[in-house]
């Protein structure tokens, strides 16, 4: 049995994956009954119980390591505690594979050590445990209403690849296949939607505070400067599965325009009207210094 893991107060991205999938199971965490403990009980408890589990984890990553609600996907204490908890259960129905599906979890040296770091916390109980990363990022494309549908962009532990494997080709491969629209940035500019102090914190204020993000205000000669450093015509990709890692608006009257960083700073974000969820673009290396000039923007 696969058990499709997710996080309970998706924001817009993740929720844009989750509208395609069946049967996904949203938590807080790695712990208790509205955990992934409980959704390992509940499997245990059906009139026919799964002879063995596959998890797939279905949330956004920060630097390759996936965060589903307080659950740091790693050797962190959350999992120690998870196994220790569930370990009757798991010596009945044995984790044959766990599967990290958010934006390049086989890529970064976090990534990959998380990666390893479970493969460790597992093996003792179940010596043939596989874990498998992305070495891609993930949209909402990648999946249907079965589940994840790109097993190509996914290695185990033993096929990772070597290091450096840095983010910016990931990026650069993938944003190869995307499909572009014919406007580049600077017609987009005028374009870009207007929203409330409220739409900019939706999604900081449904993250849990220890993996929330700097929101930075910066006039509008410096906003436009940053327009300037996004380097490829945009794509709409729906749903991709990476954390926010830096946010800039400038104000327009009473409301702003807004901007996104993400995957390392290789990847930015911008929000035209009548595009939901924005367009993504490729960044230059430059563009996360000129954010962080702005001012921190507070609720």
């Amino acid at each position: 049995m696969i058990l499709k893991i997710t996080q309970k107060n998706a924001d817009e991205a993740l929720r844009a994956v989750l509208e395609r999938i069946d049967e996904e199971i949203a938590t807080t965490g790695a712990l208790g009954r509205n955990g992934v403990e409980g959704v390992i009980v509940g499997a245990s408890n059906r009139a026919v119980p799964p002879t063995r589990l596959g998890l797939d984890l279905i949330t956004h990553s920060h630097k390759g390591v996936l965060h589903v609600g307080d659950w740091v996907v790693a050797n962190s204490d959350g999992t120690q505690q998870l196994l220790n908890r569930c370990g009757a259960i798991l010596n009945r129905i044995p984790i044959e594979q766990v599967r990290l599906l958010g934006c390049n979890t086989a890529v970064t040296p976090t990534g990959q050590q998380a990666i390893q770091d479970l493969v460790l916390s597992l093996s003792n109980a179940y010596p043939n445990i596989t874990v498998f990363g992305s070495t891609s990022p993930l949209s909402a494309e990648d999946f249907d209403h079965q589940g994840f549908v790109s097993d190509g962009l996914l290695v185990d532990q033993d096929h990772l690849p070597m290091l450096p494997a840095t983010t910016a080709n990931s990026v650069t491969t993938w944003f190869t296949r995307l499909v572009k629209l014919t406007d580049d940035v600077a017609m987009l500019r005028p374009r870009l939607e207007r929203e409330s102090r409220m739409r900019v914190f939706a999604d900081w204020a449904s993250t849990l505070p220890a993996f929330r993000w700097s929101i930075r205000s910066l006039d509008r000669p410096t906003f436009d400067a940053c327009l300037t450093h996004m380097i490829s015509r945009p794509a709409v990709v729906r749903g991709l599965l990476a954390m926010p890692e830096i946010e800039a608006v400038t104000p327009v009257g009473q409301q702003f325009q807004r901007m996104t960083l993400l995957l390392d700073g290789h990847v930015a974000r911008v929000y035209p009207k009548n595009v939901p969820g924005g367009v993504l673009l490729v960044a230059d290396q430059d563009l996360r210094d000129l954010m962080e000039t702005g001012t921190e923007l507070l609720p």
